[in-house]
C-alpha cells in the first residue's frame, strides 16, 4: 500500500515514464526467455536500423530515465526473488 501511495504521489510524467520502463523491461525479459539469443539480437539490430530521428534528451531527462530504470529493476528483482523464495519454501513443505 505504501508503494501505491508513493506511486500516486509522483507527477504524471514520472508515473508514465515508470510504467513504460516496466513494460520495456518486461518485454526484454520475456523476449530473452522466449527467443534464442541469436534471433533476439537480429530483431534488436533490425529495429535499431530503422530511420528514427534522435530526440534531444536533457540532463534532467537522462536522470529521470536512470531513476525509472533503477526503480523498475529493483521492483522486478524483488518480486522475482520473493516468488522464487516462496516456491522454494513450498517445495520443501511437501
Amino acid at each position: 500500500m505504501k508503494r501505491l501511495r508513493k506511486f500516486n504521489s509522483l507527477p504524471s510524467g514520472d508515473r508514465l515514464l515508470l510504467i513504460s520502463t516496466f513494460v520495456w523491461l518486461g518485454l526484454v525479459r520475456l523476449g530473452l526467455w522466449l527467443l534464442p539469443f541469436r534471433t533476439w539480437r537480429r530483431l534488436i539490430a533490425s529495429v535499431s536500423r530503422t530511420n528514427h530521428k534522435p530526440q534531444e534528451v536533457g540532463k534532467t531527462d537522462q536522470g529521470k530515465i536512470v531513476w525509472a530504470v533503477n526503480v523498475a529493476v529493483e521492483e522486478l528483482t524483488n518480486s522475482y526473488l520473493t516468488y522464487s523464495l516462496n516456491e522454494y519454501k513450498k517445495s520443501k513443505e511437501y
